[in-house]
């Protein structure tokens, strides 16, 4: 898995709003930034002509330039699915003559700078909808979004005349 960032994730009103809303959780907390972080699965290692495309195709906003320092939230999608985004991007690096992308997914890497410890659960709850997204601490962990790409797999149940006993015998088989 590659990893690419540095593409600032939050308007200064956008940082505003949201630093309110964790101090009101917090008041410990001094400041918050993010980046979007980009997370690649290949096919195969990249040539240094795909790598700088690659990098160029990511770099769709303003520059990430603040500090990295303060605890860290990723929020990224759920284990299991594929974001819209992740289908778009790789569409368009595919479209971009990267034939050795398998899969690009986006996460938010938000940096929280406090004077006590944080509660990740709680500031987890504001930064990510727990429906579709789930919340690292680390973004070498993010490697586990690609790993429900596995084939599943599927029995046939015959339902005919005894469809509920063929359920059944199902059930306590699984």
């Amino acid at each position: 898995m590659l990893i690419f960032g540095e593409v600032n994730a939050l308007a200064s009103f956008k940082k505003d709003r949201l630093l309110e809303e964790l101090r009101i959780l917090d008041k410990n907390i001094s400041d918050v930034s993010a980046e979007f972080v980009h997370f690649v699965e290949t096919t195969k290692n990249l040539t240094e002509s795909s790598e700088h495309k690659l990098k160029k195709l990511l770099s769709y906003d303003e520059k990430y330039e603040e500090s990295r320092k303060g605890e860290l939230f990723l929020v990224v999608p759920r284990h299991g699915t594929i974001s819209p985004w992740s289908s778009k991007a790789t569409d368009i690096s595919r479209s971009s003559n990267l034939s050795e992308i398998k899969r690009i997914e986006r996460g938010t890497a938000y940096y929280i700078h406090s004077k006590s410890e944080l509660n990740r659960e709680k500031i987890s709850n504001v930064l990510a909808d727990r429906m579709t997204q789930m919340v690292l601490d680390d973004l070498k962990k993010a490697e586990t979004l690609f790993g429900s790409d596995r084939k599943k797999t599927y029995e046939q149940i015959e339902l005919g005349s005894n469809g509920a006993e063929a359920l059944q015998k199902m059930n306590k088989k699984l």
